[in-house]
């Protein structure tokens, strides 16, 4: 067991294993083995993991010293690969917002503006067609309901002051149908 642990420590040294450099303390803490025959101490920027060893009747324990970078290191990578994978998502999730904002809300706010200004009145609104290809479509035709509108209007106060300026003109049209 003692060579094995030599072994060890050396592939560790070597960079070749992750086991850290290992000793052999008794009960009270008394050093029973270490490969270069002192005491490991706490040493900074390591992190000493205690192992119990059943030995007969008594208890051992195999402290291994390994740098706590090398502890670390898997998790690092795996936390930086959740953290990109969270960063792209929250990336996606940005640019399908600002698509759904151009594409579908903003047109439909356009859309909305347009019919309260017609509603107060104004038949001179006009709407650039804008976002998903229906919600260009509903805007093409938005527009030419407006045009059509201001035409029929027209007409109809055409007709208006026709029929102001001679009431018997009024009078002919109501019997031939026409109003």
């Amino acid at each position: 067991a003692v060579d094995k642990l030599k072994e060890y420590n050396k592939l560790y040294l070597a960079g070749k294993n992750n086991l850290g450099i290992m000793q052999l303390v008794d009960a009270e803490g008394n050093l029973l083995f270490s490969s270069d025959g002192e005491c490991q101490e706490e040493r900074p920027g390591y992190t000493c993991i205690i192992t119990p060893v059943e030995v007969g009747t008594d208890t051992w324990y195999l402290e291994s010293f390994i740098k706590t970078t090398a502890l670390t290191a898997e998790f690092r990578q795996i936390g930086m690969l959740v953290l990109l994978v969270a960063l792209l998502v929250l990336a996606f999730a940005g640019y399908f917002s600002r698509y759904l904002l151009k594409s579908i809300v903003t047109p439909i706010e356009e859309i909305s503006d347009g019919l309260k200004q017609v509603e107060e009145g104004n038949l001179q609104v006009h709407i650039e067609a804008q976002g998903q290809s229906e919600l260009r479509n509903m805007i093409h035709q938005f527009n030419a309901m407006v045009r059509r509108l201001g035409v029929l209007i027209g007409e109809y106060e055409e007709k208006m002051r026709q029929a102001k300026a001679k009431p018997e003109d009024f009078l002919v049209a109501m019997m031939k149908k026409d109003m």
